[in-house]
């Protein structure tokens, strides 16, 4: 079981190695103009087309992640500045809690404007873009197939060109070129049907991102308009305030003293006022008083005087107290439309979350039926490979029936003539004898197959212009069958 891993291991390793080796021979020759190459034109034109949007869809993806890690550092310069802001306003001034509230919207306002960048246009475009490298992959082993075609036909047209016809080399350098040509054909009918199809997509990929982020920002910076409005006109409300003096404090007005100094000659200075007063009234007449009538008129005035303050006074106060009850009336009008604002915005909050909801699901929605189509899609293309490959199966196994009938021929015609002879016995002319020191598996009908420690026979070849540098011609010592086989898969004895 292990030695026949073993074998089919180093078989699969052996054709891969020579599979590539003839692709770069086959493609160096093409280039150095020494073999002719499949060219296809349109292909070539479906190819450029399909480079040109792979490369803006790789921009524009690279380009909407570094709009959405700018968006989150301003969404942090924008919450710490209004924090800030509301940290400043003091408690006691008007509309205190509008700041509070309006750090809230936005910082919710800033989550929902990338959440909904994220899911209507980075998630989409992130699966748009991962479309490009499946159909690259198309794209390169098109290429393979090509070159393997390519160097089956020059095989082909080689072996039809020589001067001595081989018949069971011909019939396989017809069999390789068939097979070649079907898996050419198969992904080469693939790619000119869909590269098109892939290529006129672009511009209704291209409006459904468009309309994502066109939208997204649209409803962002008029959501936060709003609460800028409500900020600004709560800004006004404490300047009118402020102008009015309602957040004026109080000043103390300075005591009077009634202090009086002491005089500095130990004289009470209140008797002598008295006594310079008496001496004046003395020098020049009676005082007023005892005149009569100046005294009273003088009163009367001070006393109208003193009343004509207080109607004043209390005029004025009346006025300020009318003052300040419209000004409560006011403050209560404003609070009463800011309650109202506030709730209108909720409402249109709400609608406008209603709405994104269902713009989400709606897209879930048109998702899932993407998924769908492309399931369904998937799976016929997969039906049709099925086909395929069973046609091709029963067309590969034809063949092989074939090569195995004509394989038991030759072998019965070998083992009838060795019956003739001792199997034992050496063939008469041989060259010299070899050991084998690995396994090898002959691949094609001409190829001998022997297992590492068998002894072969080295005779001459058939026909020495056909022989190749590195194969020998040889007769396994086990089973008396002839065929070419690599010299340094053995040693000389």
């Amino acid at each position: 079981m292990a030695e026949a891993k073993e074998k089919s291991g180093g078989g699969f390793f052996s054709k891969s190695v020579q599979k590539r080796a003839s692709r770069a021979k086959e493609k160096l020759m093409q280039n150095l103009g020494k073999a002719d190459k499949t060219k296809d034109e349109k292909f070539e034109i479906y190819v450029n087309n399909f480079s040109k949007q792979q490369a803006a869809a790789g921009k524009l993806h690279k380009e909407v992640k570094k709009y959405m890690q700018a968006l989150k550092v301003l969404e942090g310069a924008s919450k710490s500045l209004d924090e800030t802001l509301a940290e400043v306003h003091e408690p006691e001034w008007v509309d205190h809690g509008t700041l509070a509230y309006a750090c809230q919207s936005n910082s919710f306002l800033w989550e929902s404007y990338q959440s909904s960048l994220n899911d209507l246009v980075l998630e989409p475009l992130t699966k748009y873009q991962s479309m490009f490298a499946e159909t690259r992959l198309k794209i390169d082993k098109r290429e393979r197939k090509r070159l393997d075609y390519d160097n089956a036909r020059h095989n082909y047209d080689a072996t039809q060109a020589s001067k001595k016809r081989d018949e069971t080399k011909m019939q396989k350098t017809a069999a390789q070129l068939t097979d070649a040509k079907v898996m050419y054909d198969e992904i080469n009918t693939e790619l000119h049907d869909f590269l098109p199809s892939l290529f006129e997509s672009r511009m209704r990929s291209c409006v459904e991102l468009y309309q994502a982020i066109y939208k997204s920002e649209h409803h962002f910076h008029d959501s936060i308009a709003q609460t800028s409005e409500q900020l600004y006109n709560a800004m006004e409300k404490l300047a009118a305030e402020s102008s009015q003096g309602s957040y004026s404090p109080k000043r103390l007005q300075p005591q009077s003293s009634s202090y009086v100094p002491a005089s500095p000659l130990g004289v009470d200075l209140s008797m002598t006022n008295k006594s310079s007063h008496t001496d004046k009234s003395d020098m020049n007449g009676p005082p007023d008083d005892e005149q009569g009538a100046p005294l009273d008129i003088t009163v009367e005035k001070n006393v109208n005087k003193d009343e004509e303050r207080e109607k004043k006074a209390a005029e004025k106060q009346r006025e300020k107290e009318k003052e300040k009850e419209r000004e409560r009336e006011k403050r209560k009008e404003k609070e009463r439309v800011k309650e109202e604002e506030k709730r209108k915005t909720r409402e249109k909050e709400q609608q406008l979350e209603m709405e994104a909801e269902r713009t989400r699901q709606i897209e879930k929605e048109r998702e899932e039926e993407r998924k769908r189509e492309r399931d369904e899609e998937q799976k016929r293309e997969r039906e049709k490979e099925i086909e395929k490959e069973n046609a091709n199966a029963k067309d590969v196994q034809a063949s092989k029936e074939k090569i195995d009938a004509d394989k038991d021929v030759q072998d019965e015609n070998v083992v009838a003539a060795a019956a003739d002879t001792d199997a034992d016995a050496p063939p008469g002319g041989y060259l010299y004898k070899v050991h084998a020191t690995h396994t090898y598996t002959g691949e094609d009908e001409d190829e001998l197959t022997f297992e590492a420690g068998e002894t072969v026979y080295v005779v001459d070849h058939d026909d020495p212009e056909e022989q190749d540098d590195g194969w020998l011609m040889g007769i396994n010592k086990s089973n008396c069958r002839k065929g070419v086989f690599p010299e340094n898969f053995t040693k000389r004895i």
